[in-house]
């Protein structure tokens, strides 16, 4: 979890910066080649051939989509990375439009994200380590402050600077909490097969945020981004206090 946080978290800024560097925007897309090249090479290298569980029938898998905490936990988690990805997705729009910033301003705040994004991620497994549901409530409260932070001194460079570092710790939460939350409310001969639900809750949450933080901006202005973020957090957070019992299945 930690390698995809900073992998999110740092895509951006390096991208970024080669589109500015090159003048180029198609330099990014290159980078991004050269990069997914270094991880192929590093995968047929050092990672052994590791062949899946053959012994499990896919009926001891698939009974837990009766489980009704499984689908809450799912939802939860696509709501919560559409609420990340409808305001990061433009981040770096909103500090050209609304702070002002130059391409290299820009690529430094993105990497400052980043960076302190690698630390947020180290201080969330450990507060999720002492307490899973009051860390998750916690963080959508932090991540919907933050933002309205952003909303009302984007305009400030200094403030912006300290924001978008408390932004980028706080964002990365978000990966490990719908993880750890809905991998420790199923059983354990599952979580392969929850994991690989999770993986497309992620990309679904992450595609849908995305397409609501443009519709936002084409309609709004890219000031207005984060008031599609803050009700799809406070959503998730409501959810957080629906309890359903374990013994639903079936």
């Amino acid at each position: 979890m930690t390698g995809l946080s900073i992998a999110t978290v740092l895509g951006v800024p390096l991208t970024t910066y080669a589109a500015d560097f090159f003048h180029n925007w198609q330099a990014s897309f290159f980078l991004t080649s050269v990069i997914s090249l270094f991880a192929f090479i590093g995968l047929l290298l050092f990672v052994p051939s590791m062949p899946g569980n053959g012994n499990k029938p896919g009926e001891s898998q698939l009974h837990i989509l009766r489980d009704k905490r499984l689908w809450l936990n799912l939802v939860s988690t696509v709501l919560t990375l559409a609420a990340m990805f409808s305001s990061y997705s433009y981040l770096a729009a909103y500090l050209e439009k609304i702070s002002d910033m130059n391409g290299t301003q820009i690529s430094i705040m993105l990497l400052l994200f980043g960076g302190m994004g690698i630390l947020g991620n180290w201080l969330m497994g450990l507060a999720l380590g002492k307490n899973v549901m009051l860390t998750s409530r916690v963080f959508f409260l932090l991540l919907i402050g933050v933002q309205v932070l952003a909303y009302f001194f984007g305009t400030v460079f200094i403030p912006m600077v300290v924001i978008v570092s408390l932004w980028g710790m706080i964002h990365t939460g978000g990966f490990l909490v719908p993880n750890i939350r809905t991998t420790q409310a199923v059983p354990h001969s599952a979580l392969e097969f929850v994991n690989s639900l999770l993986t497309s809750c992620y990309n679904i949450g992450i595609s849908v945020g995305a397409l609501l933080g443009g519709l936002v901006i084409a309609k709004f202005g890219v000031h207005e981004i984060i008031w599609m973020a803050v009700p799809l957090l406070l959503t998730a957070y409501i959810l957080s206090f629906v309890h359903i019992r374990k013994d639903s299945i079936g």
